[in-house]
């Protein structure tokens, strides 16, 4: 299927919100999503086994901001299971298009509307990302409205956000016209961060999704791009157009990290495009 432009227009988008226990978080990156310039999407909030605070941030904001359709997908609570979760949200979601978010990575207002100006057959979309320190996370999420005003996105602002160390570099919120040089490495997949990414859903469900075998933090999102390629899937790098604000958080146990990524790279050479427990696999339980 060709998707032009008219078509892409109209194609309804899926953000598939992931999260676990950091209901403030949340909150703020779901207002900002209800203050997206683009309409035509809904919000799935993959939910990996938080309490119930989530549960009831999610419902007061869907019943603040209606025309998201904001949804709550939650599983119990076994450990870090990224990918299930997102099987499980991606099962209940009804856009043509996924992009994934993380639910500590604030949107620009215009976040909806540049993946769906990026988006093209055939290829998937990674953008970027600005870390937030400690001590400014505390502001915004006790403030989220810092957020909501006209000139908050503007490189200048993010530009003097830097200088005064509360974020860790300003260049993404640079925007770069062009398209041509967004295509030039196609089979790359080491930038790929699932905070900020986006699949045709056609194209998730060819390579039956996430591998729920990968549990605990790391390297499920880099094995999902790796089987892409694999399945003569594109990189089309959206870097410079778009980009989270990324709140800080602890860091996580990597505890696996090495042994996923070292099976990352066996996929790539050995070009597997399926997983060892996928979409298929996922039950509503």
């Amino acid at each position: 299927m060709n998707h032009k432009s008219d078509d892409r227009d109209s194609m309804k988008i899926s953000v598939i919100l992931s999260t676990y226990n950091r209901p403030k978080a949340l909150l703020v990156v779901l207002e900002a999503l209800g203050r997206q310039d683009d309409h035509n999407f809904e919000v799935i909030v993959a939910d990996d086994g938080s309490d119930t605070e989530t549960r009831d941030v999610v419902n007061a904001m869907a019943t603040k901001w209606p025309q998201c359709n904001i949804q709550h997908v939650w599983h119990e609570k076994k450990g870090f299971r990224l990918a299930r979760i997102r099987n499980l949200a991606c099962k209940v979601c009804t856009g043509e298009y996924l992009v994934f978010l993380d639910g500590d990575c604030v949107p620009p207002p215009d976040f909806v509307s540049k993946h769906r100006t990026l988006s093209k057959d055939g290829w998937a979309v990674y953008g970027q990302r600005i870390l937030a320190n400690k001590a400014y996370t505390e502001q915004i999420e006790e403030n989220p409205f810092l957020l909501f005003s006209n000139k908050y996105w503007t490189y200048f602002h993010f530009f003097s956000l830097a200088r005064k160390k509360h974020i860790n570099r300003a260049s993404p919120a640079i925007s770069l016209p062009g398209t041509f040089w967004r295509n030039r490495s196609p089979r790359s997949w080491e930038k790929i961060r699932g905070c900020n990414w986006a699949i045709w859903r056609r194209d998730y469900e060819a390579v039956n999704g996430s591998d729920e075998s990968f549990e605990g933090w790391g390297a499920e999102d880099k094995d999902l791009a790796v089987r892409l390629i694999n399945n003569g899937v594109k990189m089309k790098d959206g870097r410079n157009c778009s980009f989270v604000l990324h709140l800080w958080h602890p860091q996580a146990s990597r505890d696996r990290n090495h042994i996923q990524s070292q099976i990352v790279l066996v996929r790539a050479q050995s070009h597997q495009t399926l997983p060892n427990k996928g979409l298929t696999s996922s039950k509503n339980n």
